[in-house]
C-alpha cells in the first residue's frame, strides 16, 4: 500500500511538472508575440536582435528535463552562409567562429534537409568530429529548421551539457519558437524589400 502510494505521488509529480511547463509555454508565447507587436510599432533598427534575444532566453524554460545546463543559439542565412545572429550561455569565441555552409556540420544539416534533428549523444554523432568538435562541452542537442514556407532561412539550436538532456515532447513544444523566429525575419526582410522599392 506505501509502495503504491509514494509511486502515485511520483506520478503526480510529474503531471505537475508538465503541466507547469505547458503553463509557462502559453505564459512565454503571449510575453513574445506581445514583445514582437511592441518592438514593431517602437521601428528602431536592430529590433530583431533585440527579440531573437528574447525567445532564446524563453525557450529554454518549457524544456521538460533539467533546465540550468541549456543553451540556445539562432543561426540566419547570410550570404550563402549560416551563422550565429543570436545566443544565450554560449562560448564567445563560438559566436565570432561558427559558420556553416549548406550541408556541413549540424547545423548546415538541418539547413539542408529542413527536418528537425535530435542529436541524445554528440559523441556518438558524426556531426561533432573534427571542425566541427564543440568548442565547449555539451552532450546533446536540437536543431530546428526556421522556415519561411519551404524556404530554410536559419536554424535554432538548443543544447544540453548532459547526454540525453532532451525528450521527443520538447521537439513540438520548441516549433513554435522556431516560427516565431521565422515571422520575426520575414517582416523584417519584407520591410528591407519594401524599403529599397
Amino acid at each position: 500500500m506505501l509502495d503504491e502510494l509514494e509511486m502515485k505521488d511520483v506520478e503526480l509529480e510529474d503531471v505537475q511538472y508538465v503541466s507547469e511547463t505547458f503553463i509557462r509555454h502559453h505564459k512565454n508565447w503571449s510575453r513574445l508575440i506581445r514583445t514582437l507587436t511592441s518592438l514593431l510599432d517602437e521601428n528602431h533598427t536592430g529590433w530583431t536582435a533585440e527579440f531573437y534575444n528574447n525567445v532564446l532566453d524563453e525557450c529554454i524554460t518549457v524544456l521538460h528535463q533539467d533546465r540550468s545546463d541549456k543553451s540556445s543559439t539562432l543561426y540566419i542565412v547570410e550570404d550563402d552562409v549560416l551563422k550565429m545572429t543570436a545566443y544565450h550561455r554560449v562560448n564567445f569565441t563560438s559566436t565570432r567562429s561558427r559558420e556553416f555552409e549548406h550541408g556541413e556540420g549540424f547545423a548546415g544539416n538541418v539547413w539542408k534537409t529542413g527536418e528537425v534533428e535530435l542529436v541524445s549523444d554528440i559523441c556518438a554523432s558524426t556531426y561533432f568530429k573534427g571542425d566541427f568538435s564543440p568548442n565547449h562541452n555539451y552532450g546533446s542537442i536540437i536543431g530546428l529548421p526556421v522556415k519561411i514556407n519551404h524556404t530554410v532561412v536559419g536554424v535554432l539550436c538548443i543544447q544540453s551539457e548532459s547526454i540525453d538532456g532532451f525528450i521527443e515532447a520538447d521537439i513540438d513544444t520548441l516549433k513554435f519558437y522556431a516560427d516565431v523566429c521565422a515571422l520575426a525575419y520575414y517582416y523584417d526582410n519584407i520591410n528591407v524589400i519594401s524599403d529599397m522599392g
